[in-house]
């Protein structure tokens, strides 16, 4: 289903809450699941699976507590070098399309995967008194700037009407094993100064988007084909 057709199909519900607006979006046959597998960290524009060392306890908090497996993690890095370094050309160039998480999603575990983008940081005090703010990087956000086209779920206007301002935004993007395809986005934009306070929220929302649900690893043991995912790359 191409991106202009998913807009029309999907559930949409936008609302504020305080310092954080979210924006949540479901395909008509989509339902809850119990679990999830995370790919990873799409960050600074490109799969990060560093800043899971950082950002996993809080991301993996709504998904039953534990720690999640990530597949673009150290595992990966250890067992299939090459693939990560082709994944990480492949999104620089194109960001993380369903065609690629298509290559993965063999090896999850669960029928849900979810990505995990992080953009920008929450304004800080200029040194003058008053709300200065860090503008995210339009080419490594692609909740702001639609660059999931390619069969994928797209960005709404008002979010890339904020991130222009210079905001911090988080997301979730849910892609269905058995339907190949993207079918729900939980995503929040943050105004305010507490990068905390921003994973608290999102935390809260997603495990209410998610109810129960809990993170299943990766099954390593399945091949790659690099060829294929290299040339997804733009």
């Amino acid at each position: 289903m191409g991106p202009i057709a998913f807009a029309l199909a999907v559930a949409l519900a936008l609302f504020a809450c305080g310092d954080a607006s979210f924006d949540v979006r479901y395909a008509p046959a989509y339902v809850p699941p119990r679990t999830v597998s995370v790919f990873g960290v799409f960050k600074d524009g490109r799969m990060n699976p560093d800043a899971w060392d950082t950002l996993g306890a809080r991301l993996s908090a709504p998904l039953g507590g534990g720690p999640c497996e990530i597949a673009v993690g150290p595992r990966l890095q250890q067992e299939a070098p090459s693939v990560v370094a082709t994944l990480d050309d492949t999104t620089r160039a194109s960001g993380v399309t369903d065609d690629v998480l298509a290559q993965f999603a063999a090896m999850a575990k669960a029928d849900i995967i979810v990505l995990f983008t992080v953009a920008g940081q929450p304004p800080q005090p200029s040194s003058d008194g008053g709300a200065g703010a860090t503008r995210a990087d339009p080419s490594s956000n692609r909740f702001a700037t639609g660059s999931r086209s390619r069969r994928g779920m797209g960005a709404p206007t008002a979010a890339s009407r904020r991130a222009e301002r210079g905001v911090f935004e988080v997301s979730a993007s849910l892609y269905s094993v058995s339907r190949k395809e993207s079918v729900g986005l939980v995503g929040m934009t943050y105004e305010g100064r507490s990068v905390d306070d921003a994973f608290q929220k999102f935390a809260a929302k997603l495990a209410a988007e998610l109810p129960g649900a809990r993170c299943l690893g990766w099954d390593f043991s399945v091949p790659i084909d690099e060829e294929k995912l290299k040339n997804l790359a733009e």
